[in-house]
């Protein structure tokens, strides 16, 4: 190869990592605005030396119920759906590496989660529990359920996004947001220190990593799960495939699936709320 060919590719390169740079700041998911802004009644706690935002409702119930919101989301997506539990403790929180939770420079998989949710639980003192997690927050849920069965009683799970495949995005996110080399290159490009500089609010160390997570791995955690599992989907959910609940009834031993409307689209923990907590309930209390 000539000299003005291998410079030609260099250049050609550089031009590539430039652009990608730029898309990735422009167009990959990003905090909403009000999360720089902590009000008087946000409260924090730190595990493994991060600052965690949560809610934490005391009612000296048995059942305590753990609610994980989706990417890009917060605790606040819970709001109108956990306010129709009356009788048990409720915890809502960010995610690490969402919302108003910080965002250290980790690896923001399943695993890390689910590590991060263990340590929550321990430093408030909630043994066992239920899981509620939509999306990616149910694909947490699942995986924390099968790699610590003695914590989680029971599983409910909104369109969980972990399977392989299952995810929906257009062009080019398909590409990027799942295991293999252009992940990685997503990856290393959104923690770069130029990347976080001009882009400070940008998700995209926290949108490779978890899809990244989506692997194997995960599938062969569902096959894991003992509890019992209560999946809510709909089939006019465009960003986590419906017909993808099979994969999952399949596996776990112990799961049912309820049908959502199709208007609920990807929005099932603000779907009609009032009626969704009733069968949630039957779901938790059903022996």
């Amino acid at each position: 190869m000539t000299k003005r060919k291998m410079l030609y590719l260099f250049i050609s390169f550089i031009i590539i990592i430039i652009i990608l740079f730029i898309s990735f700041g422009l167009f990959l998911p990003s905090n909403n605005a009000n999360t720089n802004t902590i009000t008087n009644e946000d409260e924090y706690i730190e595990i493994k030396h991060s600052n965690i935002r949560y809610k934490f409702i005391q009612r000296f119930s048995d059942v305590n119920l753990i609610f994980l919101h989706s990417f890009g989301g917060n605790l606040e997506i819970w709001d109108s759906l956990s306010s129709y539990f009356k009788n048990e403790n409720i915890l809502t929180f960010d995610l690490i590496g969402f919302g108003k939770s910080d965002k250290p420079d980790i690896d923001y998989s399943l695993d890390t989660q689910a590590k991060y949710l263990i340590a929550l639980l321990d430093s408030l003192k909630i043994k066992k529990c239920i899981l509620i997690g939509s999306s990616m927050g149910a694909s947490i849920s699942i995986w924390a359920a099968s790699k610590y069965p003695d914590r989680f009683i029971k599983v409910a799970a909104f369109a969980p996004s972990g399977f392989p495949g299952s995810m929906n995005h257009n062009w080019p996110g398909n590409l990027f947001y799942k295991p293999g080399m252009l992940n990685r290159i997503g990856n290393y490009i959104s923690r770069s220190s130029l990347f976080t500089f001009f882009f400070p609010n940008n998700l995209g160390r926290q949108t490779f990593n978890i899809t990244n997570s989506y692997n194997n791995s995960f599938v062969n955690a569902i096959s894991k799960v003992n509890q019992p599992a209560f999946l809510l989907w709909s089939k006019g959910d465009k960003r986590s495939l419906f017909n993808y609940s099979g994969e999952y009834l399949k596996r776990m031993k112990n799961s049912v699936l309820y049908e959502l409307p199709s208007e609920t689209e990807h929005n099932g923990p603000g779907f009609q709320p009032e009626k969704i907590s009733k069968i949630i309930s039957e779901f938790i209390y059903q022996k």
